[in-house]
């Protein structure tokens, strides 16, 4: 089952000190405020106590969370936002933005009847505490109430889409805007879109989410996001790459730790060359590189495949026709700030076509078949 999710502004009678959102996931819709003031914040928690307390009498359960920008420096950076969640009422507090941590929710928060929830929280909880002053008295890490209830020590170490799997949800889809071409539309998921573009792009049934950032903290966000929804997979993880002349203007710590785990396998077409370039330019080791033309020349025992484009082992390997790459785009000014659509839908497709031709060469061959790939002349 897939979680679709959709925003709108909703009714704000205090425009001045807060703004209002319905985010509905599935058919829920939650009524979601973001504010940095203290009234705003006040009123919140007075709802909740007034409407909640009667029918959660015992413990009720508030999910809890927060958010900051990664430190690309010594220092880390002060936590940016807190969000808390009571049933169909969500509040984001700006507390990086705030005069001070509110009274009131500072007693919220201190509150023994009330539960705080969340995937990891008590380094969220910890962080609250360094930075703000915060204590947050009654806790509970959703990975270990799922290990006891599911008697799975494993999920101990589970993400938060994890667990929402368990519960036969996939991950939550972000709010689409429909563009004029039926397999690309924009995509809005981010409270900040200056960081990000985020597009549907759509290969034969496939439908792709992309996101085109130069933000470190946007880059932050997918490894994050991979490493959790993949929780399972990590020691298996297949990364389709590919590059096109000159990457973003940033050199990213998170990035260079993803392409550097060896754990992870990395496949392309003339890859080596892009690995290189990627060093060359911007210093990142990528550790564990497989060129898909070296796998499907061992498959097939044909070397002169080691010589064959993606778009020829894609229709050797997936069986699939002719996929349109125009040369004028091949071309292109891949330096211009703004990337075209034409842009990102070739980029797209170059990394996930790799992908697939590498899921499919990888079922069908031994991992020492793999390794020989790697490292011999055919």
């Amino acid at each position: 089952m897939i979680i679709r999710v959709s925003i709108r502004d909703l009714p704000n009678p205090f425009p001045e000190t807060e703004e209002v959102y319905g985010v509905t996931i599935s058919n829920e819709e939650i009524r979601t405020v973001v504010t940095k003031e203290d009234s705003a914040i006040e009123s919140w928690i007075e709802w909740i106590s007034n409407e909640y307390d009667d029918d959660y009498i015992n413990y009720p359960i508030v999910g809890l969370d927060v958010e900051w920008k990664p430190p690309f420096g010594p220092h880390p950076n002060h936590i940016a936002t807190l969000q808390l969640c009571v049933d169909r009422r969500c509040l984001i507090f700006q507390i990086i933005h705030a005069d001070g941590v509110p009274e009131s929710i500072d007693g919220f928060l201190k509150d023994t009847n009330y539960r705080f929830v969340g995937v990891g929280i008590q380094s969220d909880v910890d962080k609250l505490g360094s930075d703000y002053n915060i204590c947050v008295e009654n806790v509970f890490d959703l990975r270990n109430l799922a290990a006891e209830k599911y008697g799975r020590k494993d999920l101990k170490n589970a993400g938060l889409m994890g667990l929402a799997g368990l519960y036969r949800f996939t991950p939550a889809q972000p709010p689409r805007k429909h563009h004029d071409h039926p397999s690309f539309h924009s995509w809005s998921t981010q409270p900040l879109p200056d960081t990000q573009e985020v597009y549907s792009v759509t290969v034969g049934d496939e439908e792709i989410r992309t996101v085109v950032t130069k933000n470190a903290s946007t880059v932050d966000h997918w490894i994050e996001r991979v490493y959790s929804d993949y929780n399972y997979y990590l020691n298996h993880l297949i990364v389709g790459l590919d590059v096109e002349w000159r990457p973003a203007y940033l050199w990213y710590w998170s990035l260079s730790l993803f392409c550097s785990n060896v754990a992870t396998l990395f496949v392309g077409v003339g890859i080596q060359s892009d690995v290189e370039k990627l060093g060359c330019d911007y210093d990142i080791s990528v550790q564990s590189v497989v060129d898909l033309g070296y796998l499907a020349a061992y498959k097939y025992g044909s070397k002169q495949l080691k010589n064959v484009g993606l778009m020829g082992l894609a229709g050797l390997v997936l069986g699939c026709g002719e996929i349109e790459k125009p040369r004028n785009v091949t071309m292109s000014n891949w330096d211009q700030y703004q990337l075209t659509e034409a842009q990102i839908r070739y980029a797209c497709v170059d990394a996930y076509v790799s992908f697939k031709i590498s899921k499919q060469l990888l079922q069908l061959t031994t991992k020492r078949q793999t390794q020989l790939a790697i490292y011999v002349d055919l």
